[in-house]
C-alpha cells in the first residue's frame, strides 16, 4: 500500500463532510475506512486453490461447445453450447445422465453416449469467474451460433433483445384473459 492512502482518506472525509447533512443535529457522522489485503483475502476466502493444470476437463467457470461427429452429424452443425461453474468433467457427466446431448444420441444415433465421445468433442470457448458474465456470454454465443442441440427448457432469456414479454390478445374468437408469449 502506498503512503498516499492518508491523503486519499482525508479527501474522502472532506467530500463526505461537505456534501452530507445530517437530519438530526444530535447524531454524529463517523467514517470508517477498511482496507482489505488481497493476498490474505485470496488465501482465506477462496475455496479452491488456483490450478494451473491445462487439462480442460479440470477447468471451471466456463462456456463450452460440444460438436457431434457421429454419422451424418460430421457434415452438419449439430452442436451444443453450455455454461458451467463446476469442473467441465462433472458437467459432462451430467450430460451423460440426462439432457439434450444424451437425447440427441438416443434419437438420432440410437446409441447411448460414451464418455470418451463427450471428452474428445468438447472445447472451451469462454472462461470467466464472474457468473453474470458467463450467463451473458453463453446467451450471446447461443444466439450467434444457433447450436441445433440446445433446447430452451425455460421461457426466460438473459439477452434483452430476446426478452420474452406477455401480450394480452383482444380478439372476439379468443378469451380476453388468454396471454401469449412474444419475443421482441
Amino acid at each position: 500500500m502506498s503512503n498516499e492512502y492518508k491523503k486519499d482518506e482525508q479527501i474522502i472525509k472532506t467530500i463526505i463532510n461537505k456534501n452530507i447533512k445530517l437530519t438530526n443535529p444530535n447524531n454524529k457522522l463517523s467514517l470508517r475506512i477498511y482496507y482489505k489485503n488481497l493476498k490474505t483475502h485470496s488465501l482465506i476466502i477462496k475455496n479452491t486453490y488456483h490450478n494451473e493444470d491445462n487439462n480442460i476437463l479440470k477447468q471451471h467457470h466456463l462456456v463450452y461447445e460440444f460438436k457431434c461427429n457421429v454419422g451424418d452429424c460430421v457434415h452438419q452443425n449439430n452442436t451444443y453450447i453450455g455454461m458451467t461453474t463446476t469442473t467441465l468433467t462433472r458437467r459432462l457427466t451430467m450430460h451423460k445422465q440426462d439432457g439434450a446431448i444424451k437425447n440427441h444420441f438416443q434419437t438420432t444415433h440410437n446409441t447411448p453416449i460414451e464418455r470418451t465421445h463427450l471428452d474428445n468433442n468438447t472445447r472451451i470457448i469462454y472462461k470467466n469467474h464472474n457468473f453474470k458474465l458467463l450467463q451473458i456470454a453463453e446467451a450471446i454465443l447461443i444466439d450467434k451460433k444457433q447450436p441445433t442441440l440446445n433446447t430452451q427448457q425455460q421461457p426466460q432469456t438473459i439477452l434483452p433483445t430476446r426478452k420474452i414479454i406477455n401480450i394480452q390478445q383482444n380478439n372476439e374468437n379468443i378469451n380476453s384473459n388468454h396471454i401469449t408469449h412474444a419475443t421482441i
